[in-house]
């Protein structure tokens, strides 16, 4: 079926956007380590606790006993997380502007493809109409010599009757 209009113009590119991404992409890194710094903490003492093998219940006495004889409170739970926002940050940064700046050049090459096919479809159509076909001469028709096979049924019928008349 015919494309009732032609595909929406790209929207004008933000010269700030890779900035933007690499940005959102390094707080979204920091904030995701924080959240699960906890979690993370806990995993850490018990792969690297010496000895019989350590429970859930036991990581968090050993951080509770660090909370108390060192004062810092709840910032126990989050020892060692700078040094893993610092790693992360980065590498998340890169991820999300790279994914976005290579699905923004995908969308552009779909749109040019689109736009193309459009073309191509309303060219087809005005190709077909009878206002063309009556205008047509056999001195302005020159049939291609190597795309011949890509010309369609019509094309050819139509290329043959006014070579026909002529």
């Amino acid at each position: 079926s015919p494309p009732s209009k032609a595909p929406a113009p790209a929207p004008a590119p933000d010269p700030l956007r890779s900035l933007k991404m690499f940005v959102a992409g390094a707080m979204a890194g920091a904030i995701s380590r924080t959240a699960t710094a906890p979690v993370d903490r806990t995993r850490m003492l018990m792969q690297t606790h010496v000895g019989e093998r350590m429970t859930l219940t036991q990581a968090y006495k050993v951080m509770a006993s660090e909370m108390k004889q060192s004062n810092v409170g709840v910032a126990a739970f989050f020892k060692g997380n700078l040094a893993n926002c610092l790693k992360i940050a980065p590498e998340t940064a890169i991820k999300l502007t790279m994914y976005d700046s290579l699905k923004t050049h995908v969308l552009d090459w779909r749109r040019q493809q689109q736009q193309l096919a459009y073309e191509s479809h309303v060219a087809s159509i005005q190709h077909t109409s009878p206002a063309y076909t009556l205008t047509m001469t056999p001195q302005n028709v020159t049939p291609p010599t190597d795309t011949a096979v890509s010309l369609y049924a019509h094309e050819r019928l139509l290329l043959g009757a006014v070579r026909g008349a002529g």
